[in-house]
């Protein structure tokens, strides 16, 4: 690590380990500029670390996740991770933040209904209650559909049946309002490897995204996606018969639909609208390869709507 660097962490670094000998260990470089690069530092004798610089090229990421991450400390909340300072170096921005512990959980934790149900409470109680706060901060209106068809078909290998996802995208919508459905922020990238676990304890890592999206269940279905990714059904193909990953599924959309006070059912008929707000979100952040692999989950879900998740009901 840089003489720069080291001065930065020093600058956060709570005062009780001044003192002791710090080790640091670059987790991840996306590319040969340093765009997005990771830090973990350990202390002394200690295996697990103690706290993780997040860096970013672009300076509005860090500034977005800053945000977040100081509101929910100021709530109180504990499902994330602590904030403890932002700097700068070079290039790159950064965020310092405590590691609370933990790990990411296996599929045989997740196959347990209770921890689904626990995380959905968790997710659905940190959205509602900062939906205020979030739509005073950032710009709530959503895409339109026609920016959500263009986003799907750039991320899309074949060619797209416009009029088809269209009227998917304003049944949804549809759907959503005669449900009176909240409008709430997602997070934006709530995959199973965006949480951990430390025995009874979770943390939500990585709320970058946090905002971008105020329509409910984007991030129940990228959970539940990630569930089946997990088990090696990379694209969903699961969810169209019975078995683990459709329970799982059927799991999280009911307990987070029951904490919003809509039917369980709804989750399952905004499924196009809550994965093509994700592509869009990934597109507009020029994230191809997410994008690319949930628009192969959107055009199996057009392709036989009706077979999709039936235990959810109509």
């Amino acid at each position: 690590m840089t003489p720069a660097w080291r001065e930065l962490l020093q600058q956060f670094i709570p005062h009780e380990v001044a003192d002791q000998k710090l080790r640091a260990l670059v987790l991840s470089i996306t590319d040969a500029n340093l765009w997005h690069m990771r830090i973990l530092v350990f202390a002394d004798g200690c295996r697990q670390p103690g706290w993780v610089l997040r860096c970013r090229g672009d300076e509005a990421v860090i500034g977005r996740e800053e945000l977040v991450l100081a509101e929910l400390k100021r709530r109180g909340c504990r499902i994330q991770p602590e904030l403890l300072g932002r700097g700068r170096c070079a290039d790159m921005h950064a965020l310092l933040v405590r590691f609370g512990g933990g790990q990411n959980a296996s599929l045989q934790f997740w196959r347990q209904p209770r921890h689904i149900d626990r995380l959905m409470v968790e997710l659905a109680t940190v959205q509602t209650g900062l939906a205020d706060w979030a739509v005073s901060v950032f710009d709530p209106k959503p895409a339109s559909p026609q920016e959500l068809c263009e986003a799907v078909q750039r991320a899309s290998a074949t060619l797209l049946n416009t009029e088809q996802l269209m009227r998917a995208l304003n049944d949804a919508r549809e759907r959503l309002a005669r449900a009176s459905a909240p409008a709430i922020p997602q997070h934006g990238d709530f995959w199973e490897r965006n949480v951990l676990v430390d025995g009874e304890k979770l943390t939500i890592i990585d709320w970058e995204d946090f905002g971008f999206v105020f329509e409910p269940f984007m991030d129940v279905w990228t959970f539940a996606l990630s569930l089946c990714a997990l088990a090696g059904d990379e694209e969903g193909a699961s969810l169209y018969e019975r078995g683990d990953n459709a329970s799982d599924a059927e799991c999280a959309i009911r307990r987070y639909a029951l904490h919003l006070g809509v039917p369980a059912a709804v989750g399952r008929e905004v499924f196009p609208l809550a994965i093509a707000n994700f592509i869009h979100l990934k597109v507009t952040k020029d994230k191809m390869i997410p994008a690319e692999r949930m628009s192969r989950v959107l055009m199996r879900y057009l392709a036989n709507p009706a077979g999709f998740l039936a235990g959810l009901g109509g």
